[in-house]
């Protein structure tokens, strides 16, 4: 009733009539009026009006009753009475030059506008003034029923043929442009730097002055099949070119899609080139779609991309750039861009960064291509892209986009019109006329689905074929009913120039501005990364995790050697694949040309008892999101323990020890430092777990913890063995001591051979390791044979895919452990490259293992030649080194080491691979002093002793310089050096009188 009423109260205003309605008089009038009609009343609740019986038959009856004409003739007299007075009585003169600006009487125009409407309208009021239109009469239809659309539009025929073997067989012979040119950006760039932040969309739209077409959209009645699918592509594609005839006969179709349907009908030219082929159709990416998937590629490669971190980071490298202008001499300066080269070819942290600043700013390049509908800019930055979905394994993308960039380039050989079209900017939509606002085909489309597809939608009418044909023909025209409004109407209420961008307020560049100076005080705290001195290292700011070495060697990867490996790639030695379940070797492998069996499976062979491998065991299962240390062992160490007593009756738990002064504490300080923390049951599990790991004292803690709860779970003659410290816990019903414990083995890498011997004792004949530590896989194979009851030793290495399974029993390969110094830059792969081609070196090897250092020493010294250039002639390391820095120009960290180093780096190898790994199966190791094999004991513990001979700083002092002007800071070199600056500095060695 309260509806009813504020409709009446409108309508009598409309009539000129300003008195309130009372609407309980209403009510009694309506029901008097219409006697088919009952009220219903609740106490608190609103009236109600209903019809009384059948709505249907009650509205028949009155449609079908007789008329009373003197009724309504004396409804006519009444009516024309009225509006005769308001007529009369407006004063103002109907003049012909300005009859439609003179105001008609409401009774008047309510009487017209029922006449033409029926008795429920409104009021239509522009500029304040009502006046009396001719208005067209409505459509109405004289059926109910919905015709249905002509079979050779909405019938789908079916498809039998498999596209997906068809093939791509063009190939483009001219060059697309691809360079990494920015101008535009690296002008915006410039300005929120120097200047105020202004937003990327706000910046390009005022430079946005080209002439802007309204594009006509228009949806067509739409179908119900799936749409991916050949069926629905290929009759797509035929109802399109059938539309597109009947309006223009002389164009060519072009048709948009997203990845997967543009795929779909790349597929069906290339399967049906008589009827569907590349000179009938130009078949096109959406846009929308590519910039949604480059999104996701930079989000591969940094979590959170968007303008405010290229502003961001950029404005973080240039204060990194003044710092480097401060400091260096005006003699040695670099321009911004020869510095920022410099840095990335020499810094990996600072290449990581950088790259993640460039990848953004060619997303950023292609949506301005789009926005501005410039064709030439969209196929370049198109070709910029290309690579990165490579790089990072989209493969859908890398496979296709490759397709499109190859048809848009050769656009103007194929379709000369759709090109010429395209360079006038017709590749793109433009729905209003502001500027920077043109868009992909595609993501028109998708706004004109969110027209139809809003709320409501097909939901609940799909099974209603009726309800649903409706919809179908229904739906294009409300899509095309609501455009028209909005073109016509919403600029009516819009404040802002029709002409201009929606970004380019004075609020959005104030919070624009705020974000970017929020987020580069955030990361000056966490640390510049353009200031990162470290050329071995990738950090995450946050966390300060390090990434893995193979992660750096990638990012330090140059454009320069693209080239190269893309000529070498096609002509390297191929694999030959085995077998389904074996991995494949290089048929020029040499140690495996013999082989009788593949010693290497995909899948678990069956054993009789596991030894694990226990730091490796906790790092591959993580903590999944335990709150605490008790929750951990009953929610991810239990269930690992269990599962692994279905297939096997013994199951070993091998730690590493953590002594005070320990070999290791060297390697471990290079891996970085964890947050310390107290390991009780009630402790909560950090949520970064890697780099609670990095502390030695939280992993004691942690593994001891571990062990005194997992015997707990052997019962009913399952057996679990955990070592502690020297000790060893177990569930079963012996006496370990003497076999087992005390040990004063430090890792768990010799170790775990230890249980392995015990396992055979006890009776066990295949054995398996679970570890990720190629180290494991030496000692192993140096102790299979002393173990003469053990049929078969199996090596479980790796995590994830990489999982393998090793026969250890029938492999034989050396590799380095982690508490040996490497060779810098010169990783075991190529140690073992060079050990096959200069296999007389093995000799060596064994004269070291014999305690013969003067003996082996000529042959290691040509086989650490090798490792660095096998063109080399020298029979020296230190003539080698000699010719390769004069010669060849190397750096001094790209040559072999001195003859002094190479001594220490033999007998750490010594001390490590012969008296530690032989003593592998001893209980108690007995192990000369370190620092009779190349260690040094310091206040911190022990550390590699280098060589014998004097540190270059002291023997060269004429290759340390630094280029300080305004005095020497942290970062100068001779202060890192612990040096005086001399003459030869920029500074002219003031920085030292002052000190003085």
């Amino acid at each position: 009733m309260p509806q009813l009423a504020h409709l009446y109260a409108e309508g009598m205003k409309e009539l000129g009539c300003k008195y309130g309605v009372h609407s309980t008089r209403l009510k009694d009038d309506l029901l008097t009026a219409c006697p088919f009609l009952q009220s219903y009343e609740e106490v608190g609740k609103e009236t109600l009006l209903s019809v009384r019986g059948d709505v249907n038959s009650t509205m028949q009856k009155l449609a079908q009753g007789r008329r009373d004409y003197d009724a309504e003739s004396k409804i006519f007299c009444d009516a024309a009475t009225a509006a005769r007075k308001d007529v009369f009585s407006n004063r103002e003169r109907f003049e012909k030059e300005s009859f439609v600006d003179v105001p008609s009487p409401p009774s008047l125009l309510a009487f017209v506008k029922m006449l033409l409407n029926g008795p429920c309208h409104y009021s239509e009021e522009r500029d304040g003034v009502e006046s009396l239109r001719q208005s067209p009469a409505p459509e109405t239809t004289n059926t109910r029923k919905v015709m249905s659309l002509p079979k050779e539009y909405a019938v789908v025929e079916p498809c039998f043929t498999d596209v997906k073997k068809a093939k791509c067989t063009l190939s483009v012979n001219s060059e697309i442009e691809g360079s990494s040119s920015f101008s535009e950006e690296q002008s915006w760039l410039d300005e929120c730097v120097d200047g105020q932040s202004v937003p990327w969309s706000s910046y390009h739209a005022r430079r946005d002055t080209g002439v802007r077409h309204t594009t006509k959209t228009s949806l067509l009645p739409l179908f119900t099949e799936h749409a991916q699918s050949a069926a629905m592509m290929k009759h797509t594609m035929d109802v399109v070119a059938k539309a597109v005839k009947s309006v223009n006969e002389d164009q060519i179709p072009v048709v948009v899609g997203d990845q997967p349907l543009y795929a779909l009908m790349k597929q069906l030219q290339y399967t049906f080139p008589d009827t569907h082929e590349e000179h009938k159709f130009v078949i096109m990416m959406g846009g929308l779609h590519i910039e949604m998937a480059a999104l996701r590629v930079v989000g591969d490669w940094l979590d959170g991309s968007g303008w405010v971190t290229v502003v961001a980071l950029f404005a973080l490298q240039k204060r990194a750039y003044n710092e480097y202008c401060n400091q260096e001499g005006d003699e040695f300066l670099l321009s911004f861009e020869e510095w920022r080269e410099s840095r990335s070819n020499e810094i990996p942290q600072f290449r990581y960064w950088s790259t993640a600043m460039t990848l953004c700013l060619i997303v950023l390049q292609f949506v301005r291509a789009q926005r501005t509908a410039n064709f030439d800019l969209y196929v370049k930055s198109l070709r910029q892209l290309l690579p990165w979905f490579f790089a990072l394994d989209h493969v859908h993308y890398a496979r296709w986009l490759s397709v499109h960039l190859r048809d848009l380039a050769t656009l103007h050989e194929t379709h000369p019109s759709v090109h010429r079209e395209f360079q006038r900017g017709l590749f793109v939509a433009r729905t209003t006329q502001r500027a920077f606002s043109a868009m992909g085909l595609d993501q028109a489309h998708e706004q004109m689905n969110a027209r139809i597809k809003g709320d409501g939608g097909m939901v609940g009418i799909t099974e209603n074929r009726y309800s649903l044909l409706k919809w179908l023909l229904a739906a294009p025209e409300l899509a095309a009913l609501v455009q028209e409004f909005e073109q016509h109407h919403l600029h009516l209420y819009d404040k802002d120039d029709p002409g201009s961008h929606h970004e380019e307020s004075a609020a959005t560049t104030i919070r624009f501005s705020k974000d970017v100076e929020n987020l580069t005080t955030v990361m000056e705290q966490l640390g510049n990364p353009f200031l990162e001195e470290s050329t071995e290292e990738v950090y995450d700011l946050e966390t300060k995790t390090v990434a893995s070495g193979e992660v750096t060697e990638t990012i330090k990867f140059r454009k320069g050697e693209t080239d190269r490996w893309r000529k070498t790639f096609n002509g390297a030695n191929k694999t030959e694949q085995t077998s389904s379940a074996k991995v494949s070797f290089n048929k020029e492998t040499e140690q495996n040309s013999n082989a009788s069996e593949d010693p290497v499976l995909s899948s678990s062979p069956p054993v009789d008892a596991k030894v694990m491998d226990g730091p490796a065991i906790v790092h591959i299962l993580g903590s999944q999101r335990s709150t605490t240390f008790s929750d951990y062992l009953g929610k991810v160490i239990k269930p690992f323990v269990l599962k692994e007593l279905q297939s096997v009756k013994r199951v070993d738990f091998v730690w590493d020890r953590y002594e005070p002064k320990s070999l290791k504490n060297f390697t471990r300080k290079k891996r970085g430092d964890g947050v310390r923390m107290r390991v009780t049951l009630t402790t909560k599990v950090p949520k970064n777990w890697g780099r609670f790991l990095r502390d030695p004292n939280n992993k004691q803690e942690l593994f001891g913890l571990i062990a005194t709860h997992v015997v707990a779970f052997g019962v009913n003659g399952y057996e679990v063995y955990s070592t502690l410290d020297q000790e060893v816990l177990t569930s079963a019903d012996r006496d370990v001591t003497g076999c087992l414990s005390p040990c004063n083995h430090e890792e768990a890498d010799t170790r775990i051979m230890l249980h392995v011997q015990d396992a055979v004792q006890q009776g066990r004949e295949r054995i398996m390791i679970r570890t990720v530590d190629t180290d494991v896989v030496v000692v192993a194979v140096s102790c299979v044979q002393k173990l003469t009851s053990l049929k078969e030793l199996w090596i479980h290495i790796g995590t994830g895919a990489n999982q393998k399974f090793l026969a250890d029993h029938e492999i034989a390969e050396s590799l380095g452990c982690d508490q040996v110094s490497s060779f810098r830059g010169r990783s075991k792969n190529t140690a073992f490259e060079a050990w096959m081609s200069y296999p007389d070196v093995t000799d060596a090897f064994l004269a070291i293992a014999g305690g013969n250092e003067e003996e082996a020493m000529p042959l290691l010294e040509k086989f650490v030649i090798a490792m660095y250039d096998r063109t080399c002639l020298s029979a020296t390391v230190n003539e080698c080194r000699r010719y390769l820095f004069t010669k060849k120009e190397r750096q001094v960290e790209n040559i072999p080491p001195t003859y002094g180093a190479l001594i220490q780096q033999t007998r750490r190898a010594k001390y490590i691979g012969g008296c530690v790994w032989g003593q592998t199966l001893e209980l108690v190791q007995r192990l000369p002093s370190p620092s009779e094999c190349g260690w040094k004991e310091t206040a911190s513990g022990w550390v590699p002793y280098w060589t014998d001979l004097p540190p270059v700083t002291k023997a060269c002092r004429a290759l340390i310089r630094c280029a300080c002007k305004k005095g020497c800071t942290n970062r100068c070199k001779c202060v890192k050096e612990k040096l005086d600056c001399s003459e030869m500095c920029a500074c002219t060695g003031a920085c030292r009188e002052r000190n003085d």
